[in-house]
């Protein structure tokens, strides 16, 4: 029976279930493109469309209409991408069909940030650092995954509940963070440099790594942070990737003096 045409015309309605655009994290504008994303479970119900540039669609028809559903999503660098963002995974639930149907159009997308990765093209004026954190406890000196990096200012506070942040970046699977500062992190401030205070958040143990016969063993996200949004809230913390990852906690944190528009690199990492 069609819904919207006359009988003798076939109808074909396609329902959208999760419209994903990713953002840049550091620029505040959608990726341009280089980003893939894909799904936890079987492909062929559950695979996204694109829509051009770096926006995606999953349908109903790739999903149950009579149930919610709770899948992960991975923001992963398309091929010949390079390591240009950092990956993301998210925990998503999606509607039945009922439930959606009722809601506005807004609350059928979600805009996640994603962060400079080491690729990231820079642009000249920026101003910035490239740093990266390693563990020395526990085990021998490796690099520590996943971190996340906060910049704030004034340097000289540590309660980072009074401290503006002017920066945030995330760290990869070899520790590698590139972290730029907010434009206008520094106006009416004239003075070649600023102190900014770096804070690192990481897990406090890391988990043991797989080994043959597990079933994340080989896959280079196994312990990559699994975020859960509020998909009705734009504004949503873990969308914005201002929310630290459960069990997450501050590790390090430093001072540096950071040179207006100039990106510093080739410093000590972040040791904890």
């Amino acid at each position: 029976m069609n819904l919207f045409t006359p009988q003798p015309y076939d109808e074909l309605i396609r329902r959208l279930a999760l419209g994903v655009e990713a953002f840049d994290g550091a620029r505040q504008q959608p990726v341009p493109g280089g980003i893939s994303i894909t799904a936890d479970g079987p492909a062929l119900r559950r695979r996204f469309e694109r829509r051009g540039g770096s926006r995606f669609a999953l349908l109903h028809d790739k999903l149950s209409t009579v149930t919610d559903e709770v899948f992960t999503v991975r923001l992963l660098n398309a091929d010949g991408a390079g390591r240009r963002y950092v990956p993301r995974r998210l925990r998503l639930l999606v509607p039945k069909l009922a439930v959606a149907e009722t809601r506005p159009a807004s609350q059928r997308g979600c805009r996640p940030r994603l962060f400079p990765g080491a690729a990231y093209p820079v642009m000249e004026a920026a101003t910035g650092v490239r740093g990266q954190a390693v563990r020395t406890t526990g085990g021998p000196r490796r690099p520590a995954r996943w971190t996340r990096v906060v910049a704030t200012i004034p340097a000289g506070q540590s309660d980072l509940s009074l401290a503006t942040v002017v920066g945030r970046a995330f760290g990869d699977d070899r520790g590698e963070f590139l972290l730029m500062l907010a434009a206008g992190a520094a106006s009416g401030t004239p003075v070649a440099t600023l102190a900014v205070r770096l804070s690192v958040f990481a897990r406090p143990v890391e988990p043991a790594a797989p080994v043959p016969g597990d079933a994340a063993y080989g896959d280079p996200l196994w312990d990559a942070p699994l975020e859960q949004p509020d998909l009705t809230n734009a504004d949503d913390p873990v969308l914005l990737g201002t929310a630290m990852p459960a069990g997450w906690s501050l590790v390090a944190d430093t001072t540096v003096n950071l040179r207006l528009g100039r990106l510093e690199q080739g410093g000590p990492p972040f040791e904890f």
